[in-house]
This record gives structure tokens, sequence and C-alpha cells, in this order.
């Protein structure tokens, strides 16, 4: 058997799957990508709300990724929740240090739920240690607005404030539009000041937990799998469009997407 390209999720866990590593791991395997993890919280969650945190000690985060870095490097990876102040500037000695490529960086602040997974100090270090570093990130709009400080309400708002998050190092910008308003929403890529808009119709569903999560895991499969930015973005707006649209009810809030409506 042929091996299989590798991706690294370093992200919490969501105890009801629909988000968070379990989400990341799911759609690696839709790609036909070989998934691993290192974990940067756990949380005690379910489709309506978040009740507890459980946060990972400093030394056991570098423990997670010196052991898997060490034997395994992967070809992309990509962050979600970051749980702790330190854990941007360490993880920014290991990118180094294994010359790690291909990082999506989801700015994970606040929850579908609207519990906040980031603190202003871990937001910041972020900024400082892992945005230079990165290839992609992919903010929805109200984590545009935080990290850009830029009320958005245009589209010239969009693209300004996608100009102002390239000035803080990604080298490209996927400010998604699921949080706008009528029955198109818009996604901008942003790239050496080039703006590419991709369109789709609102799905009218409650089932979109773990929307960014798949969405931010969906390009870093096919960027291990060689795929270019744009074109890695442009599929897996696709797929998550896909899984939302065949998304099943589960639990009593906000529903997780079906990974695997491709089967």
């Amino acid at each position: 058997m042929k091996s299989a390209p590798v991706a690294l999720s370093i992200a919490g866990s969501d105890t009801c799957g629909g988000a968070g590593i379990q989400a990341d791991i799911k759609v690696f395997e839709e790609f036909k990508v070989y998934g691993t993890c290192v974990i940067a919280g756990l949380t005690a969650q379910n489709t309506r709300q978040v009740k507890g945190f459980l946060k990972i000690p400093k030394y056991f985060f570098s423990l997670q990724l010196e052991t898997l870095l060490s034997d395994i490097v992967p070809s992309a990876f990509k962050t979600g929740m970051i749980g702790e102040y330190f854990m941007p500037k360490t993880l920014a000695f290991f990118i180094k240090k294994y010359r790690l490529k291909n990082f999506v960086l989801d700015p994970v602040i606040v929850s579908k739920s609207g519990a906040c997974l980031c603190s202003e100090k871990t937001r910041r270090e972020s900024e400082k240690y892992l945005y230079p570093l990165s290839d992609i990130i992919t903010p929805n709009i109200p984590e545009a607005e935080i990290i850009s400080k830029i009320k958005i309400r245009t589209e010239e708002d969009i693209i300004f404030a996608c100009e102002k998050i390239s000035q803080k190092g990604p080298k490209s910008v996927l400010l998604k539009g699921g949080h706008g308003k009528g029955s198109v929403l818009r996604d901008y890529y942003w790239e050496k000041g080039n703006i590419k808009v991709f369109s789709r119709k609102r799905i009218n569903t409650k089932n979109t937990h773990g929307t960014g999560c798949s969405l931010s895991a969906a390009i870093t499969a096919l960027l291990a799998s060689g795929l270019e930015r744009k074109e890695a973005v442009k599929r897996a707006l696709e797929y998550a469009e896909g899984a939302i649209k065949n998304s099943f009810g589960l639990g009593k809030g906000w529903g997780p997407l079906n990974h695997f409506f491709y089967r």
C-alpha cells in the first residue's frame, strides 16, 4: 500500500465530536490524509453549550509536540482552539525546529454558543508568534473584526480587514461570510493584494457546529495532498457546503456537519 499524506491538528477536544480534534481527524480521513493531533485543551460540551474546560499543562503540550514531531513530520498542519497563553510561543519554537510547512491558522476565539475560548493574552501571543508563520488564516466576520479592529458592514470593510490582518504576517486570508446577512453568502480569499470571492446560497439549517474547524481541516488536508492554496480553499468550501447541506439532526442545539456525506 502506498503511504498517505500526513496532516496535524493542534486544537481542543470536543466531546460531541462536531468540532475540534474530532472533526479535524474525520475531515482528514475523508480526503485520504492520515491525521495526527496535539491536544491544546479539553472541553465538556454538547451541541448547546460548553460547560467546562480543562487546561493542558505547558510541559505536556511540549511533550506532545516533541514526541510526535521527532517521529512524524506532517505535510501540512492547522491550529484551532489554543487554550493557554504559553502555547503560541511554544508552538512557534517547534514550527521552526522541524521546519513545518503549510500552516492553516483558524483563530478560534468564541464557540458557536458564545463561550469564550481564547483569552486576550493568548490572542496577542498568537498574533506575535503564530500569525507571521502562517500560510493562511481563516477568521469569520466577528473574529476578523477583533483582529483587524474594523467594524465590518460593507464589502469594502471586508477587503480592508483582510489587508489589515495580512499586515500581521499571514501569507493569505480567508474571511468567511457565514455571519453575513442575506440569502447569498460570500467568502473572501485575499492573497498578495488580490481578492477572490466565492459565493454560495445560504443553507437554512442550524446544523453548523464545527463548520470553521471542518473547513480549515479540509484546507489543511488538501494542502498536505499538494494543492495550491487558492484551489485548496475552493475545494474545501465546496466540501463544507456539502457537509452542511447533507447534515442530519443530532443533539438539541447546533447540530454537527455530516463529515462523511461523500459516502
